[in-house]
């Protein structure tokens, strides 16, 4: 797998099987992570949109500014080892994590190490069954959506 930049990167558009080696931070536009490594945290600013598909894995946290656009997890396996953070996003389409399922490989997996939390957000917050969080579980002044799950602890 190829690496990048040593120091912070920026993601505009998409990155594939590449190696991050410190934080990324996706500013104004979208962002797509397909089968990316990132050590660090990634940060989504104003007016920024994610999609996290099959194979990434996150070291730290993804957490997003106010105003951004929103988060989605897309796929399996996804890892983050951190919090997934989405708070303030203004996109009708909400945040989210989905548990990717194919005939081929089963059913994936999608853990976040820490706290999942969806607050004050202009859209719903949507969990599928399947994935797992190591933390706390807060949805907060969200606009309706499917249910994370029975359980504070998976989805």
């Amino acid at each position: 797998m190829p690496t990048a930049r040593a120091h912070d990167a920026s993601c505009i558009g998409s990155l594939s099987n590449v190696t991050i080696n410190g934080n990324l931070v996706v500013p104004s536009g979208s962002c797509t992570l397909d089968g990316v490594k990132v050590r660090g945290n990634v940060t989504v600013e104003a007016g920024a949109f994610l999609l996290v598909t099959s194979g990434s894995n996150i070291g730290g946290n993804i957490v997003t500014d106010d105003k951004c656009i929103g988060v989605y997890l897309l796929g399996n396996p996804i890892a983050v080892g951190g919090n997934l953070q989405i708070h303030g996003c203004t996109g009708t389409a909400g945040g989210g994590v989905f548990n990717g399922y194919t005939q081929t490989n089963g059913p994936g997996l999608i853990t976040i190490g820490g706290n999942f939390a969806c607050e004050n957000d202009a859209g719903p917050c949507l969990g599928q069954d399947g994935g797992k969080v190591g933390g706390n579980v807060l949805v907060f002044r969200v606009r309706a959506g499917q249910p994370i799950g029975p359980s504070r602890r998976a989805f």
